[in-house]
């Protein structure tokens, strides 16, 4: 299974699409993430949005956790220096087992969030 979390900066047009992409699977008692991914980001110019990493905070539990850190430049981007308003901001993603029945009835909730 895998779940998508995205958030988008607005204008006049959409300026940037930062995405955190989970990949997980649900066993009878835990959960685990198997993989993180930003497929899908993007920018327009003349922001810019910049990928600090995406990875797996808590794994192999009933409560698991991901995160991707962002950088989003209004402005441009020259040797890596940005000249512009830079904001920097943390996509994350939460899933809960929340109801175990027998062995093969698992509810579970995913919570999706943006900080910063």
């Amino acid at each position: 299974m895998s779940t998508t979390n995205k958030v988008g900066f607005w204008g006049i047009y959409l300026a940037a699409r930062a995405v955190l992409i989970t990949k997980f699977t649900v066993y009878p008692t835990t959960i685990t993430i198997t993989d993180t991914d930003n497929a899908g980001s993007k920018a327009y110019a003349p922001t810019s949005l910049t990928l600090n990493g995406t990875s797996i905070v808590k794994n192999k539990a009933k409560s698991v956790e991901s995160k991707g850190n962002f950088r989003k430049t209004n402005g441009v981007v020259i040797g890596g220096m940005p000249i512009g308003f830079t904001h920097d901001f943390t996509l994350r993603t939460k899933i809960q087992i929340t109801k175990i029945t027998g062995s093969t009835s698992i509810q579970f909730v995913i919570l999706n969030t943006s900080e910063g």
